[in-house]
C-alpha cells in the first residue's frame, strides 16, 4: 500500500515537473544573468541577495505564465487532439483544472511574497522606487496570466509577441540592472531588446508549430493572422535583429574583434538555423528547433555576460 501511494505521488509529481516546461525557464535565467551582468560593469560589487531574489522572481513569473498557459489554452479548447506539441497534463486528466487553478494561485501569491522582498531589499525605505516596482510586479504578474486567460486574452488577439518583448526582454533585463545599480543606463536598451526579439522568435516558432490547432480555435496569433510564410520571414528577421543588437552593445563595452566574435556566434546559434527553417516544409522539425533555440539561448547568454 505504502509502494503503491508512493508510486501515484511520483507520478503527478512527474506531470507537474512536466507542466513547469523546464526548457523555459532558461528565458527567465538568461534575461536575469545578461542584467546583473552589465550592473557589474558599472558598480564594484552587486547584491548576491538581489541576484538571487531576481532569478527567483523571473522563474516564478514564467512558471505562471506556463500554468496559465496551460490552463487557459484547455478551458478555450486550443489544446485538443490536434495538437503538434507535447500532450499536456489538463488533455490527459493526470492534473485537474481545480488543480491547475490552485497553482496559478500560489505561484501568483509567491511572486508577490518574492517581489516584496526583493523590492524592500533593492531599494530601502525610497518610497517612490518602491511603489514604481510594486506596481511593476503587479503588471508582470497580470500579463503572464492574461495572455490566456481571463476575457478576451491578449495571446489570442496577436498581442502576445509585444508582451514578450516588453515583459521577457525590457523589463527583466532593465528591471534586473536597475534593482543591482539605481542608474538608468541607455547601453542596457540594446542587450533588453535583442534578448526581446529572441524571447518572441521562441514564441514565433511555437505558434508556427501550433499553428493548424490555433487556427481552428480561433487563437489569433501573428501567425494565424498573417500565415505561415510570414512567420517564417519573422523568425528569420528577429534572429537577424537580435544579433546585430547584441554586436552593437559589444562595440560600446568592448571593442570590435568582441563584436566580430558575437556575430560568429549569433550567426551560428540564431541566424543560421532560421535560414534553414525558412527554407523547410516539414512541421516536424519545429519542436526539435525550439528545443535547439532554447539551449542555443542558454549558451548565448552565458558566454555574452562573459564577453562583458
Amino acid at each position: 500500500m505504502l509502494k503503491s501511494s508512493f508510486f501515484i505521488k511520483s507520478v503527478k509529481m512527474k506531470h507537474w515537473i512536466k507542466s513547469l516546461r523546464i526548457p523555459t525557464l532558461i528565458i527567465a535565467i538568461s534575461s536575469v544573468l545578461i542584467g546583473n551582468s552589465y550592473a557589474g560593469l558599472k558598480i564594484d560589487n552587486i547584491s548576491i541577495t538581489i541576484f538571487i531574489l531576481s532569478f527567483l522572481i523571473a522563474i516564478i513569473l514564467q512558471i505562471i505564465a506556463n500554468f496559465a498557459n496551460d490552463y487557459g489554452d484547455f478551458i478555450n479548447k486550443t489544446d485538443n487532439k490536434d495538437r503538434t506539441g507535447d500532450i499536456r497534463a489538463l488533455q490527459t486528466g493526470d492534473i485537474s483544472l481545480q488543480q491547475m487553478k490552485n497553482a496559478i494561485i500560489f505561484m501568483s501569491v509567491l511572486a508577490v511574497f518574492v517581489g516584496l522582498i526583493l523590492i524592500y531589499v533593492a531599494f530601502d525605505k525610497d518610497f517612490i522606487k518602491i511603489l514604481l516596482f510594486v506596481l511593476l510586479g503587479f503588471i508582470s504578474i497580470l500579463a503572464a496570466l492574461r495572455y490566456t486567460l481571463f476575457n478576451k486574452p491578449y495571446g489570442y488577439r496577436g498581442l502576445g509577441d509585444l508582451a514578450v518583448f516588453i515583459f521577457f526582454g525590457n523589463l527583466a533585463i532593465i528591471g534586473s540592472f536597475y534593482l543591482q545599480t539605481l542608474i538608468v543606463d541607455w547601453l542596457i536598451f540594446l542587450p533588453a531588446w535583442g534578448f526581446g526579439a529572441i524571447a518572441v522568435s521562441i514564441l514565433n516558432i511555437n505558434n508556427i508549430r501550433d499553428y493548424n490547432q490555433d487556427k481552428k480555435a480561433n487563437k489569433k496569433t501573428l501567425v494565424v493572422i498573417y500565415g505561415i510564410d510570414f512567420a517564417k520571414k519573422y523568425q528569420l528577421f528577429l534572429n537577424i535583429i537580435a544579433v546585430l543588437l547584441f554586436a552593437l552593445s559589444v562595440v560600446f563595452i568592448k571593442d570590435l574583434l568582441n563584436m566580430f566574435i558575437i556575430i560568429a556566434i549569433g550567426y551560428i546559434f540564431f541566424i543560421k538555423p532560421a535560414i534553414k527553417l525558412y527554407k523547410s516544409q516539414w512541421i516536424f522539425l519545429y519542436n526539435d528547433y525550439l528545443k535547439k533555440q532554447l539551449f542555443y539561448l542558454a549558451i548565448f547568454s552565458i558566454f555574452y555576460s562573459f564577453i562583458i
